[in-house]
């Protein structure tokens, strides 16, 4: 969808354009969409820290993230 809305936006395809770094945050984003839905829908009761375990998973996979697009980064010498 968000590839969607830029083609819109723009008025021509955008992901032959996109950089790796481009689909790797929108994956990332739709990962951690996906988990926060989940928790909405099964509201699972355990907590770690004092937060749910859909949030305590967000946090973890946000820092994965950020160490994957780091590592993007490097690879491609951005």
């Amino acid at each position: 969808m968000l590839f969607l809305l830029a083609v819109v936006i723009s008025g021509k395809a955008v992901l032959p354009d996109a950089q790796a770094s481009d689909i790797y945050l929108a994956g990332l984003g739709v990962l951690l969409t996906s988990v926060y839905a989940a928790g909405l829908i099964f509201r699972p009761k355990r907590q770690v820290w004092r937060m749910g375990i859909d949030s305590f998973t967000v946090l973890v996979l946000y820092a994965l993230g950020v160490g994957g697009l780091l590592a993007i980064s490097n690879i491609h010498g951005g």
